[in-house]
């Protein structure tokens, strides 16, 4: 989206927001951005293209929680005990 119109990304953005919302209650949803046509979104496509990001989201964050537990945790932060 780099060089787009700033009105026409926050439309795609919401509009993506909102089919995502509806996906949370049905297993289709349409995309409407006017003057496009429309596009129906699964929920199972939407699964596919989100999974990648949450698997690095996890790893990320089991990473930082063994990082923690290596360095001490927060006992071994200064002023921890006073926190």
């Amino acid at each position: 989206l780099d060089g787009a119109a700033p009105t026409l990304v926050r439309t795609l953005k919401a509009e993506a927001e909102r089919v995502k919302i509806a996906l949370s209650d049905a297993d289709a949803a349409e995309a409407e951005l006017e003057g496009y046509a429309a596009v129906r979104v699964r929920r199972a496509e939407l699964d596919a293209l989100a999974a990648p990001l949450v698997d690095r989201t996890i790893e990320a964050c089991a990473r930082a929680l063994r990082d923690a537990r290596r360095a001490g945790g927060m006992d071994a932060a200064p002023g921890a005990a006073n926190a």
